[in-house]
């Protein structure tokens, strides 16, 4: 059988959903919430850089998307994301390995997350996973990423993780379905 290798035209928003409703599901029957899932998340509040294990990072830096497990164990596992939507922007991702760094030193495992299709599992770097996401939003592991421990995480990057929470968040569990769930918490009416 072959498979029609063009891949589908997803949007940034598109690919970030389907990791949402990856990590993002309802409570059933009494299960406690399993991760915490935010979006373009920036690596520090402020202006300041910081450093980690000897590697120093801009403020500016963002992170496309990150996520933490809940549970005890399971240590704790950290994820992050590198969303590409298009195969030039993977490709200049690829030719910039530097920028990735961040996503390394506050993730256990890092993954580009494509659409379906458009990129070949010989084309990730070996410190990468890569992660499918197809025209329906289903999320599909191609290449599981390596595990790696990570420093303990700098406070300005929490912070900057409530802040996403604040404004653009879910926490997987939650008990409200992907239709209910606020887009927006910050701009909400206050009572």
């Amino acid at each position: 059988m072959k498979r029609n290798l063009e891949y589908p035209a997803l949007t940034t928003r598109q690919i970030l959903d389907g990791l949402r409703r990856h990590h993002c599901y309802p409570i059933s029957q009494g299960v406690r919430p399993a991760w915490v899932f935010v979006e373009e998340v920036r690596v520090t509040r402020g202006w300041m850089r910081f450093e980690i294990n000897g590697t120093r990072f801009s403020p500016e830096q963002e992170i496309d998307a990150w996520a933490i497990h809940l549970w005890p164990s399971q240590k704790h596992k950290t994820v992050a994301y590198e969303v590409k939507t298009s195969r030039a922007d993977f490709l200049r991702e690829l030719a910039k390995p530097e920028k990735r760094r961040v996503a390394h030193a506050l993730a256990n495992q890092v993954y580009f997350a494509v659409p379906e299709y458009m990129v070949k599992r010989a084309e990730i770097p070996s410190d990468m996973g890569l992660i499918w996401v197809t025209k329906d939003g289903r999320v599909r592991t191609e290449v599981e990423a390596p595990s790696s421990p990570i420093a303990s995480l700098p406070v300005g990057f929490w912070l900057s993780v409530c802040v996403r929470l604040g404004q653009n968040s879910a926490v997987r569990g939650a008990g409200q379905d992907d239709a209910s769930m606020p887009r927006d918490l910050g701009n909400q009416e206050r009572p």
